[in-house]
């Protein structure tokens, strides 16, 4: 827990054991990986380093894969942007854990074409051209 959290804890008991609480029965129906998956995205978009250091180890510890973090970065990009990604990226790179090694994530890596369990709804060839679209 950070010092500025630990201080509201101390100066605002009452109204911090409220938070905590509200945050707690939020996430009930969640599993404990989604919940700290999501977590790891709200410290993504605050961009609080702590935050994100610690919620991302929570969901490691409870499951989720690196892929699964990623994907899950990828997913809020219209509410995270690339510039919290990338943020985020660096953060988890300088963080050294041998989840996130490239080696390990392309051996895991399916050789291309459907996700395991999944389909291409088409090959990308046979897609047509829509040509130069301007969105107004």
């Amino acid at each position: 827990m950070s010092a500025a959290l630990e201080y509201l804890v101390k100066a605002r008991p009452e109204e911090m054991a409220a938070y905590f609480r509200f945050l707690k029965g939020a996430g009930r129906r969640l599993d404990p990986k989604t919940r700290n998956l999501i977590s790891v995205i709200t410290k993504v978009h605050a961009q609080t380093e702590n935050g994100l250091r610690q919620y991302l180890k929570r969901a490691l510890r409870e499951g989720a894969s690196a892929d699964e973090v990623i994907d899950a970065l990828l997913m809020a990009f219209p509410a995270l942007g690339f510039a919290r990604i990338v943020w985020a990226i660096d953060v988890i790179l300088r963080m050294e854990l041998p989840e996130f090694a490239l080696e390990r994530l392309a051996a895991g890596a399916p050789a291309g074409g459907a996700a395991p369990g999944g389909r291409d709804a088409a090959a990308l060839a046979e897609l047509p051209d829509p040509g130069t679209v301007r969105l107004t």
